[in-house]
């Protein structure tokens, strides 16, 4: 299962000699980003071609259903400036 962690988790969650159960339990307690934000942009980001900033810019909800997909940001928790 995925999941997402603030920055300052990484090392720790990431380190290969951290193998207890209950150390990896509490990374996640403290850590895991429960909250996103999400909306709608061009499903021009399903390809590889189509790179440049309007992939992410969201789109009028109004378009028929299919025509677009979903950018998911978590909304909590460090983020690398």
């Amino acid at each position: 299962m995925p999941v997402v962690l603030d920055s300052g988790a990484y090392v720790e969650w990431l380190d290969h000699e951290n193998l207890e159960v209950s150390n990896l339990q509490e990374v996640l307690s403290q850590s895991a980003i429960m909250e996103f934000v999400f909306y709608p942009v061009s499903k021009q980001v399903n390809a590889v071609r189509n790179n440049g900033p309007g992939n992410i810019e969201p789109v009028e909800t109004h378009h028929v259903q299919g025509e677009f997909r979903y950018l998911v940001i978590p909304i909590s928790g460090q983020t690398d400036s």
